[in-house]
């Protein structure tokens, strides 16, 4: 497995698991990489339909999505 498939699994346990909506920046401290990584492996999370984030605000909000 890839750096960059590692930092989307970490990203995807940490919000299957949060309780509230998380950040980009608190996912990056929580999973130990930069903001940079993090936001590159949640908007691929949301591509692939298991992540979304809230639109209209900054920063942005994002959660897994729920079956």
């Amino acid at each position: 497995m890839d750096f960059h498939n590692t930092v989307r699994e970490c990203a995807r346990r940490l919000l299957n698991t949060a309780d509230r909506p998380l950040t980009i920046a608190h996912i990056a401290d929580r999973i130990d990489t930069t903001p940079l990584q993090a936001g590159r492996a949640l908007r691929q999370l949301e591509a692939e339909g298991a992540a979304t984030r809230t639109r209209g605000q900054r920063p942005a909000y994002w959660t897994a999505t729920r079956p």
